[in-house]
């Protein structure tokens, strides 16, 4: 007879058990969508020539597929290639696509420096308990006229979204993206985000509870 402390049975109970205070006691931290509003008087008279994303030398890119790597940049939605360059793009896609909006007759250039951008690994997204994951994305944007004066800035954007995990039962075409989200859902989120901060749609800011991330 196997003994009860090493039955399999609650043996699986005692990993589930772990794995979720793991995932608490790592993603306790603050998660949030938060920025400083931007006076709707202030860019009233703004349109974007352009908008530089910078991925700073010193942040951290993993590869590593456990539950949450120690690290900056932690993307699997493309390909194997450079993800700084990758997580770049969707940041530049989305703050255009939520700066749209601005139709003003001053030219502007948005510099944005990317702080942090850690989305699910597929082993999260497949072994995360439901409503347990987080996409943390947090960057800082500095406005500049046509001379490369600054207008405001560098403001800090916090941009976290809840994260879709196989536990929640998505539809069958999220189980095709390595991470469980897609690049079209994180842009349209960092456009939602910004446009709120340029005072040009509804106010994003909210606090996220959940686990992970």
């Amino acid at each position: 007879m196997i003994p009860r402390a090493f039955h399999p049975r609650p043996m699986k109970l005692m990993m589930v058990v772990g794995l979720t205070a793991l995932l608490a006691g790592c993603g306790s931290s603050s998660f949030r969508v938060d920025y400083p509003s931007v006076p709707a008087e202030t860019t009233a008279g703004w349109r974007v020539a352009d908008v530089r994303v910078a991925v700073p030398e010193t942040l951290v890119v993993s590869e590593a597929n456990v539950f949450i790597p120690k690290a900056d940049i932690v993307w699997h939605g493309d390909p194997e290639g450079d993800r700084k360059a990758q997580v770049a793009d969707i940041i530049r896609q989305g703050v255009l696509a939520g700066a749209r909006g601005l139709s003003g007759g001053q030219k502007v250039t948005m510099d944005v420096t990317l702080e942090r951008f850690h989305a699910l690994t597929p082993r999260a997204f497949y072994r995360s308990p439901a409503w347990g994951g987080v996409n943390s994305i947090v960057f800082n944007v500095t406005v500049r006229d046509a001379s490369g004066a600054v207008l405001i800035g560098p403001e800090r954007i916090e941009a976290d979204m809840p994260a879709i995990v196989a536990a929640d039962n998505p539809p069958a075409e999220v189980f095709s993206v390595p991470g469980g989200q897609s690049r079209a859902t994180l842009i349209a989120h960092v456009a939602a985000v910004t446009r709120a901060w340029l005072n040009l749609g509804p106010d994003q800011r909210v606090q996220i509870r959940r686990v992970g991330g």
